[in-house]
């Protein structure tokens, strides 16, 4: 991202901006930002809308029942911790999809310390090694692959 130049939008002009069908909101932890006047542009405009979080901090949506029109993913950012996984379990009535980073390492059980309904894995930086390992786990655990397409090849 280049920060050199700036510029503030209004949420009308960023979801004009926006032309795809789906539009994902994600970064630092976005559940810090008041996102409804964003999301309702967006929603006021067709997109599909999913917010990544780290799980921490829930939602405020209070105008309507955005559960019906934005997919929340739980995205743990410290691997594989007890605490973390405990965390993710508690928290997964609330938030219905969770993506688990995978290195060459991980192993089953720790994978299965998390919510396994709608969990994604994702291979940690697209490295070989950790994407041959996430392909493994899907396989052996019954669960979905998450691939960063855009960077696999190579779309800035």
């Amino acid at each position: 991202t280049d920060h050199k130049e700036t510029q503030q939008l209004t949420h009308t002009q960023l979801a004009d901006m926006c032309d795809s069908h789906l539009v994902v909101i994600t970064g630092g932890e976005p559940l810090l930002q008041d996102l409804e006047p964003l999301i309702t542009e967006l929603h006021m405009q067709k997109h599909g809308i999913q917010i990544e979080t780290n799980g921490t901090v829930p939602p405020k949506f209070t105008q309507y029942n955005w559960t019906d029109n934005v997919t929340i993913v739980v995205s743990p950012k410290a691997l594989h911790t007890p605490a973390k996984a405990e965390v993710c379990n508690e928290i997964s009535d609330l938030y219905p999809f969770f993506k688990v980073l995978v290195e060459e390492n991980t192993t089953e059980d720790e994978v299965k310390q998390y919510p396994l309904h709608d969990t994604f894995l994702q291979p940690l930086s697209n490295k070989p090694e950790n994407i041959a390992r996430a392909v493994e786990l899907c396989k052996s655990l019954d669960v979905s692959l998450s691939l960063q397409w855009h960077k696999l090849i190579n779309i800035p």
